[in-house]
């Protein structure tokens, strides 16, 4: 009976308990179950479930990607600053490359502007020098190197060339001629003599500009070549026509390539002789004309020396032109005339240039007839040969001094053309007998 009373007890015991505990073993039951794969996750454990699930899912990828923590503080630093020197190692070198194609790139298209004279330069205005109440020198340094500047001065030099400087605001062009190189000056650059005109867009404009100014110009534009054939030459020039005349000295008496005057024999040396005409006498102030009479000729040439006193009170231009009869002596020679002293270059004065600088009269089988005017400009380059008159004579000044002299130029086919030979010039050349032939055949050409 105790014995039965014993397991009696026991059972209700057990009853007892797993009453009490029932909802605990259900739970530990299930997450047995869940952990052998029986079931799915219960309710009551799937917040803390999913919590260890991502917690755990971070730690593996963490450690699959970066691996130990050493390797994950090194590894992407070495390898950012690999990228970056990279850059800059192949960076800079794109960059070198791109200048240099640029530097390169640019001369070439400087030499080529060279070739084609039409493409506008800049130049600064660096010092302006009065040589009278209307006129000034105007000294232009390039803007764009010095080599480039020695290229363009090597191509004027192939004979009396012209620039164009533009008027920005109305965008009007005008031709200057540029003085020749002031030797022995170390100057760079281009020198122009310009006469203010009243009523010149351009003119006025140069004028009014402050030092250190940009102006745009274009250039050379080559208008005529002196011929290796020419032995004498006269050139008639008008106000700021003077500037082409100091340039045709310059050719005529040191062409490219060709030492300076001998030191003897200048009786078959080169010769020219000026004849500038000036409204006034501040023009050319302290010139004297200086032309002698023949039985002076001889080793000192055919003009003889000059007979200006020194250097005082001389203006810029003859400045230079007796600088040119320093340098070639006998070779060089001016006569000077002025409107308000009542002196013109006339016809007698022109005959008598040319029976002082003619050595011989020329037998009548010479071709004793001026040259033909061109229907187009002579331009550079164009052959030179022995037949080109020994005698050339240049007209340069404003329209109605050339159209006196020799003619007026015209205008065809959208250019200006020399036009026919007339006025003294056409005169003597053409209708005088006599002195055709005592000049011989002699060329004439309008600047």
């Amino acid at each position: 009976m105790l014995t039965e009373a014993r397991q009696t007890h026991d059972h209700a015991w057990m009853k007892s308990i797993e009453h009490d505990y029932a909802g605990e073993f259900e739970n530990a039951r299930a997450q047995l179950d869940f952990d052998l794969g029986k079931t799915k996750i219960p309710p009551g454990l799937r917040e803390d479930f999913m919590q260890r699930k991502r917690a755990s899912r971070q730690q593996r990828q963490h450690h699959e990607y970066f691996g130990d923590a050493a390797a994950t503080v090194s590894k992407p630093r070495r390898s950012r600053w690999r990228v970056i020197g990279l850059w800059f190692l192949f960076g800079g070198g794109a960059l070198m490359g791109l200048y240099g194609m640029i530097v390169v790139g640019r001369r070439k298209v400087l030499n080529s502007e060279i070739d084609s004279p039409t493409t506008f330069r800049g130049y600064k205005l660096m010092k302006k020098e009065r040589v009278s109440s209307t006129a000034s020198i105007f000294h232009l340094n390039p803007m764009f190197g010095k080599d480039t500047q020695s290229a363009i001065n090597n191509l004027a030099a192939r004979g009396l060339s012209s620039f164009e400087l533009k008027q920005p605001q109305i965008q009007v062009v005008r031709a200057y001629t540029p003085l020749p190189e002031n030797q022995p000056s170390d100057e760079t650059g281009l020198r122009f003599l310009v006469r203010h005109e009243p009523n010149g867009e351009v003119s006025s404009w140069l004028h009014r500009l402050p030092l250190n100014s940009q102006i745009e110009m274009r250039g050379p534009q080559v208008e005529v070549s002196i011929s290796e054939g020419t032995q004498r030459m006269i050139f008639l020039a008008g106000g700021t026509g003077i500037a082409p005349a100091l340039q045709a000295a310059s050719l005529l008496l040191r062409p490219p390539g060709s030492p300076a005057a001998p030191e003897e024999g200048l009786a078959n040396a080169k010769t020219i002789h000026i004849l500038w005409a000036c409204r006034r006498r501040e023009d050319c102030e302290g010139g004297v004309s200086d032309l002698k009479p023949a039985s002076l000729a001889g080793r000192l040439g055919w003009f003889g020396p000059s007979r200006t006193p020194g250097k005082v009170n001389q203006g810029l231009i003859v400045q230079e032109l007796e600088a040119f009869k320093t340098r070639f002596p006998g070779q060089v020679s001016v006569s000077y005339f002025v409107d308000e002293e009542s002196t013109f270059i006339t016809e007698d004065s022109i005959r008598e240039t040319f029976k002082r600088i003619t050595p011989a009269p020329l037998s009548t089988s010479a071709a004793s007839t001026p040259q033909t005017p061109s229907s187009t400009p002579v331009s550079w380059p164009q052959d030179r040969n022995s037949s080109a008159p020994p005698t050339q004579v240049f007209v340069s000044g404003p329209d109605g001094f050339v159209g006196a002299l020799a003619g007026p130029k015209v205008w065809a086919g959208g250019r200006e053309e020399q036009g026919p030979l007339r006025g003294i010039l056409g005169k003597l050349l053409l209708h005088d007998k006599s002195f055709k032939e005592q000049v011989g055949q002699v060329g004439v050409y309008k600047i």
